[in-house]
């Protein structure tokens, strides 16, 4: 019997592709969201538990939390894009080390899964209306977040809405430009599924798909040689054409 450890994004994501019978026969009895701080109280117990989260300083500081004071035998830790081993400001396995102490932590993969999939060729980025509380006015947006790689814990600001991404980039708060990182990271974790860095094409008159469009250029000009070797293999068995990302303004369809 195994345990099954989501956040609020991931476990909308498992519910696009299970039910819960399906999980069942899996032999999965017991679901979990790390986000609820009642989780503490639970008494330990012989269960190994599979935590697929998505690799935010969040979801770090809460698993660490986790494994310093285990529930479970084993935790084995799925994350849905990649982590960067060597910064010391994003999300990295030095901090899951280091809060190892009772060497509960069997296994670490990347599951490049960042996305909810309705069919064989359709998917939508993950729900990030969670990440923000809605009750809160919306603070100014610091410069130095534009550099940000992953939405800072727990959102910031108004609940996000890709209807603010119409508005001048200028006026973008906090909860904005948290989107915008999360569809980046949503069509990362994609491409890296394929093994694949695309040509990416975008309308040029439109602020939101312009900066949308350098995130991702950026994000893969930015790999180190090493990692790139890892993430995006070369097959000279298998050549083939890079795919296309095209990035269009919703408000330039006439129809809808």
């Amino acid at each position: 019997m195994k345990a099954l450890i989501t956040d609020d994004a991931t476990k909308s994501m498992i519910n696009a592709i299970f039910t819960h019978s399906e999980l069942v026969q899996k032999n999965v009895f017991l679901l979990e969201n790390i986000e609820i701080q009642a989780r503490s109280t639970m008494p330990p117990c012989v269960l190994h538990a599979i935590v697929f989260v998505r690799p935010t300083r969040q979801n770090i500081d809460l698993l660490c939390r986790e494994i310093r004071c285990p529930k479970f035998a084993r935790y084995h830790l799925i994350f849905t894009n990649a982590l960067d081993e060597r910064s010391d400001t994003r999300p990295n396995l030095n901090n899951i080390a280091e809060a190892d102490a009772f060497e509960v932590v069997a296994t670490v993969q990347e599951c490049f899964l960042d996305v909810i999939p309705h069919e064989c060729h359709i998917f939508t980025v993950a729900d990030t209306a969670n990440t923000a509380p809605a009750n809160k006015p919306a603070p100014a947006l610091p410069a130095e977040s534009l550099q940000r790689d992953f939405p800072p814990p727990g959102g910031a600001g108004r609940a996000p809405s890709a209807v603010t991404l119409m508005m001048e980039r200028t006026s973008w708060d906090t909860a904005t430009q948290d989107l915008v990182i999360a569809i980046r990271n949503s069509l990362v974790s994609f491409f890296l599924s394929l093994h694949k860095m695309p040509h990416i094409r975008y309308a040029s008159n439109s602020p939101a798909a312009s900066f949308l469009a350098s995130r991702v250029h950026d994000y893969f000009q930015r790999l180190p040689a090493d990692e790139r070797t890892r993430l995006l293999p070369f097959d000279e068995s298998r050549p083939s054409t890079p795919p296309v990302l095209l990035i269009l303004d919703r408000r330039e369809d006439p129809i809808t």
